[in-house]
């Protein structure tokens, strides 16, 4: 009997280990892709980049790539990368094309420049700016024109509404992406909806966290690199997190460069950061593979969908991060497992009374 028994909990322990090694197998294709990523060079050429930038006059972005290279090349690029940050500066600094372009921008609200921008942003400080913008959409009404009432919105809650510097630098940038067509179609209804419930209830706090988000993201990335990013952003929540992932070390840079694909990647699931950052020492190619592979990377763990549903909050997250940082160990350990339970159990069939055993099985089935 006691043969018996020890017989039938090695075919138990030998179904949960089959099972368990069949779970983690269909994370295989996962970890074939993740190797791949893995062997990818960071070879992204930071100067050639920053220079094409540089001769486009989109000195902020320029600045971004420079200092992403000095913080990720290797040392002997350092030189080339540090004189190339030295004619960036200088040439952002001219100052008859920044006092034109700042002019430009205060006067009309728009412009190509970080210059424009500035001047755009600094004249929206003040209620000059939100005038300006009230009088350009009241004269396109009375032209028949069509009104754009995200702008009208944030003007007027600028000029009515006292909030901090950093809600009025947020609201700025906000009329200068809508401006430029920096906005999406999307994002553009989510401000314009928090706007109007604002209005309806004479509560502007939405408006403000968004703003307030707007504000962060540019103090990290600069005012440019900021609508750069912003123009692939399609929902307040999708803002927050490019925020906060803009506080990591080549955060950054690495929104700049993935655009709306790592902001997807970054909303799915926090537990993604980490891969987006490698990607991003990747370069353009690291990007495009993720692209490529996504379905599979991204992907959670087999063993984390059995738990699906069993935790909330943060616990979700951590599991998935652990699952892929250990996934091979998981899968080798149930190989290992199971081939140790088929050892076992072939040992106890083998073994002096092993026929005897057989008899009762029969018979107690």
């Amino acid at each position: 009997m006691s043969k018996a028994i020890g017989v039938l909990g090695s075919l138990m322990r030998l179904s949960l280990a089959c099972l368990l090694l069949w779970t983690c197998w269909q994370d295989w294709p996962a970890i074939q892709a993740r190797a791949g990523f893995d062997a990818l060079p960071e070879t992204f050429d930071y100067w050639k980049e920053a220079d094409a930038l540089l001769n486009q006059e989109r000195f902020s972005e320029a600045l971004l790539v420079a200092d992403a290279g000095l913080a990720a090349a290797p040392v002997e690029q350092h030189r080339a990368l540090t004189e190339l940050k030295g004619t960036i500066v200088k040439e952002q600094g001219r100052w008859m094309f920044r006092f034109q372009q700042v002019g430009r921008g205060a006067l009309t609200g728009t412009g190509e420049s970080v210059e424009a921008l500035g001047g755009a942003v600094v004249a929206d400080l003040f209620v000059f700016g939100d005038v300006r913008d009230l009088v350009i959409q009241g004269g396109k009404r009375l032209r028949g024109e069509a009104v754009d009432p995200i702008i009208v919105g944030l003007s007027a809650g600028g000029i009515l509404m006292t909030v901090n510097p950093a809600v009025d630098l947020g609201g700025a940038l906000l009329k200068f992406a809508r401006r430029m067509g920096g906005m999406t179609a999307d994002f553009a209804k989510a401000l314009g909806d928090a706007i109007r419930r604002a209005v309806a209830t004479r509560n502007a706090d939405e408006v403000a966290a968004i703003s307030d988000d707007v504000a962060a993201l540019s103090k990290q990335a600069r005012p440019a690199v900021a609508l750069a990013i912003l123009k692939h952003v399609d929902d307040p929540a999708t803002l927050k997190a490019a925020r906060e992932f803009t506080e990591r070390p080549g955060g950054t840079f690495a929104l700049w460069l993935g655009q709306r694909e790592a902001l997807r990647w970054l909303k799915a699931s926090p537990g993604n950061a980490d891969i987006v950052l490698k990607a991003a020492r990747r370069g353009r190619a690291g990007f495009a593979y993720l692209a490529q592979n996504s379905a599979v990377m991204f992907r959670a763990h087999p063993l984390i969908g059995l738990l699906k549903g069993l935790y909330k909050g943060n616990v979700p997250a951590l599991l998935m991060q652990l699952a892929r940082q250990w996934t091979e160990a998981i899968l080798g350990f149930t190989a290992g497992w199971a081939a140790y339970e088929v050892a076992l159990l072939l040992g106890r069939l083998a073994a002096p009374g092993a026929r005897a055993i057989r008899p009762e099985l029969a018979s107690s089935g």
